[in-house]
């Protein structure tokens, strides 16, 4: 008779995004701030807009759509298990 085994851990982080095709919302988590980054990149290519980076460090990231008019602000903080 098989045994059923539970390999969850409790409050460990399960991450699942397509790099080629990253979704940006509110609430998305990401490993790493730097494997935020990269999203963050593929997905202004993606989406076509010049994404300014006004800072940029191991815990923090904030940049903005440069297009004339837009009010968008990328804010994304890293968690202690993320950095």
């Amino acid at each position: 008779m098989a045994v059923p085994v539970d390999d969850d851990i409790p409050k460990e982080h399960h991450y699942s995004y397509d790099m080629e095709h990253p979704v940006i919302t509110k609430d998305t988590s990401y490993p790493t701030m730097k494997q935020f980054r990269l999203a963050i990149r593929q997905y202004a290519i993606n989406k076509e807009f010049i994404l300014k980076i006004e800072k940029s460090d191991p815990t923090r990231f904030i940049g903005r759509c440069i297009a004339e008019g837009c009010p968008c602000i990328i804010l994304a903080v890293g968690t202690q298990d993320t950095r």
